[in-house]
């Protein structure tokens, strides 16, 4: 800590990785708190949990910062591919911990060259859905609240950056990054930290794209007098934030299909004036009435409200 402590680099330190899936003592992430303010009482310290809950008041007490790692991109969740064995909420270990396949028939939310034990999706297909994630982070948003932390400690989230070893059977694209970037944005995750790094070039292109968005983002996001109000319209999972009389809206397509956005459908008379400020993928607006995101496209727009 005293080495690095001053290198203006430094964002936070991370004392647990995944402490609950390896059942560290249920004391360590505080000992270890404890330990770092005594050295150093700027940088905040973060730790990400991988189970859904296994102890986590008590690894969480040991931390500021609190991001989950929900990894469903190339994993089949319900059947281990690592360890040959189901997956249930008391038993086996999918690397996804109780993550749930995509609803039975949503073909939409296939990835390109899945295949299926038949021509329809079965139920417990084993492909994963990003709606866990967006899942876990209002989970472990809702925990802080009844812990009475929701003002000290704050939820970030851990998109999956890497693929092709153990569970994984491949890497997430770069527009998979971002989708998974920001179902947790729009549950109200602070921050992002991908896991891992080195990753393909293609995965930094696209955290750089995003990054470059966050002047025009931030506002809202840590602007206490900001409103979040959450929308679905069909695999569109959709996140505004009011501020006077701006409104940003944060779109990603979880489905693998082209799918139409009206500004009615969350709760805007028209798109007259929109700004884009941030894109991925396949992104079109359509006059002042709708926005059409392609394959997990994701966007980013400021209107203002109607009012």
């Amino acid at each position: 800590v005293n080495s690095i402590k001053y290198r203006p680099n430094l964002l936070l330190w991370y004392t647990g990785d995944e402490p609950d899936g390896t059942s560290d003592p249920l004391n360590a992430t505080s000992i270890a708190y404890d330990l770092i303010y005594s050295l150093d009482g700027y940088h905040p310290v973060s730790l990400v949990l991988n189970c859904q809950d296994y102890e986590w008041s008590s690894y969480t007490a040991g931390t500021d910062i609190v991001m989950q790692d929900v990894y469903m991109i190339g994993n089949n969740v319900t059947w281990s591919n690592e360890w040959n064995t189901t997956c249930t909420p008391d038993y086996g270990d999918c690397g996804c911990d109780n993550c749930f396949s995509i609803t039975a028939g949503n073909s939409a939310a296939v990835p390109p060259n899945s295949t299926y034990y038949e021509s329809t999706v079965p139920t417990n297909s084993g492909v994963g859905s990003y709606f866990d994630i967006s899942d876990r982070v209002a989970s472990f948003k809702n925990r802080l609240e009844v812990m009475g932390w929701e003002r000290t400690k704050a939820v970030w989230t851990v998109p999956q950056a890497f693929g092709s070893a153990e569970y994984w059977m491949r890497t997430p694209t770069g527009e998979e990054w971002v989708v998974q970037s920001i179902v947790g944005i729009n549950q109200g995750a602070l921050g992002i930290v991908p896991w891992v790094d080195p990753n393909p070039d293609y995965i930094k292109m696209a955290a750089s794209g995003l990054a470059l968005s966050l002047p025009k983002l931030t506002p809202f996001f840590f602007n206490a007098a900001s409103v979040r109000s959450n929308y679905l319209v069909g695999g569109v999972d959709i996140a505004t934030w009011t501020t006077g009389t701006e409104i940003l809206v944060l779109a990603a397509n979880t489905d693998y299909v082209t799918t139409k956005v009206t500004w009615k459908d969350i709760g805007l008379q028209n798109g007259a004036g929109v700004e884009v400020v941030y894109t991925s993928g396949s992104v079109e607006t359509t006059g002042s009435s709708s926005f059409t995101l392609g394959s997990v496209a994701s966007a980013a727009f400021v209107t203002f409200s109607d009012a």
